[in-house]
């Protein structure tokens, strides 16, 4: 969610609470205003009967009777007055021996038509309320809200004091249904005008949404492009992860097969020192015998010399030298046997003393052969 979209909701928000607030506070002020006059208008019409009608009806009132024409005629007086201020009931009321008494009271045209229902002089208020009690017994101007057996109304209730001393009370009704039908009209009122407000705002507000939803179409597009293109590089991934796991097989495997083949090389080659060193022991011991052999000719060839001292003198030194020869090569031999049985033993030891075994064996065969074509040609 952006933030250009987050602040677009937030200013809807408090457009709408702003709006919703105004209403009802339209509603509420004009409500109050309109009960402030209604209150005016019971006010002024309460002074104008007690001024114009109260103070001739209350003087001397007490011990006074009143004719049945007079009193139809203070009630048509009322109906009239209540019907061009458009009230519900105009009435005096005064209190007599704890009682609460109308003096003269308007009527509804209904009840003026049917003649029931009309309300005459010294009629007792059974349920008169207590803002009226404490009105007529305090002397205070009362305002209340209430209900009794005629109906539900908004009254005033003026306290009034006749030429001679008598007190009474100046009493006003208007009819709650037509209070609250001006609270329907104004309620209405009140809604239409914030109505008219939503209205005004909507051609900015579908500005914006369309704004907010081509951004959104371009964010779209951008996120299906970024996801296409991550897409490609994990498939790309993945294929390059199969050729390094592919290339880790083969090299495994060159690994393997690598280790197998230094394996049996390392076996060809112990096996060829075995062998060499076994064949090199055949020949140790072949030129051990020959020079055995040798030796036992040397000494035939030495008792053969003894008798042929005479002749032989100039071969003496010869002889001893061709001796110590043959005891060298002996010795030699004997040292080719032992390495032979040595690098028997331990063929790891490896290449560099066979190479040593085979050319001293080479070195003795040489001598040998010399020995030998010197012997032949003695």
């Amino acid at each position: 969610m952006s933030k250009r979209f987050v602040w677009f909701a937030v200013s809807i928000v408090l457009y709408l609470a702003g709006t919703i607030f105004f209403t009802f506070y339209n509603y509420h002020r004009d409500t109050t205003a309109a009960l402030a006059s209604i209150d005016q208008r019971l006010f002024i019409a309460a002074q104008t009967v007690g001024d114009v009608f109260g103070q001739q009806l209350h003087t001397a009132l007490d011990g006074r009777a009143i004719s049945a024409e007079e009193n139809m005629h203070n009630i048509q007086f009322l109906s009239r007055l209540a019907n061009y201020a458009g009230l519900t009931y105009i009435y005096t009321i005064v209190k007599q021996k704890d009682k609460i008494l109308f003096t003269a009271s308007s009527a509804t045209p209904d009840e003026l038509a049917s003649g029931q229902g009309i309300t005459m002089f010294y009629d007792e208020y059974d349920d008169a309320s207590q803002v009226l009690k404490e009105s007529l017994a305090q002397g205070t101007v009362g305002y209340d809200t209430g209900s009794d057996q005629w109906g539900s109304f908004r009254s005033v209730y003026l306290p009034q004091t006749a030429p001679d001393g008598k007190k009474y009370l100046v009493g006003v009704d208007m009819s709650l249904d037509y209070i609250q039908e001006l609270s329907r009209v104004s309620l209405i009122r009140s809604l239409a005008t914030g109505a008219l407000f939503i209205v005004l705002v909507l051609p900015l507000g579908l500005a914006v949404c369309r704004a907010i939803a081509s951004d959104k179409e371009v964010l779209h597009q951008q996120i299906a492009a970024a996801t296409a293109e991550i897409q490609t590089l994990n498939a790309d991934l993945q294929t390059r992860m199969h050729d390094v796991e592919r290339e880790a097989e083969h090299a495994k495997h060159a690994m393997h097969e690598a280790q197998t083949a230094r394996e049996e090389a390392d076996r060809s080659r112990r096996a060829g020192i075995l062998e060499m060193a076994s064949r090199l022991h055949g020949v140790v011991e072949a030129v051990s015998q020959a020079s055995v052999l040798l030796s036992d000719q040397i000494v035939h060839s030495s008792q053969g010399s003894q008798q042929q001292a005479v002749h032989m003198g100039d071969t003496a030194t010869a002889m001893e030298e061709m001796n110590a020869g043959v005891l060298e090569v002996a010795r030699n031999a004997s040292t080719a046997a032992s390495i032979a049985q040595e690098a028997h033993l331990q063929a790891a030891c490896g290449a560099d003393l066979v190479e040593r075994v085979v050319t001293d064996i080479s070195a003795a065969e040489t001598r040998t052969n010399d020995l030998r074509t010197a012997m032949e040609s003695l």
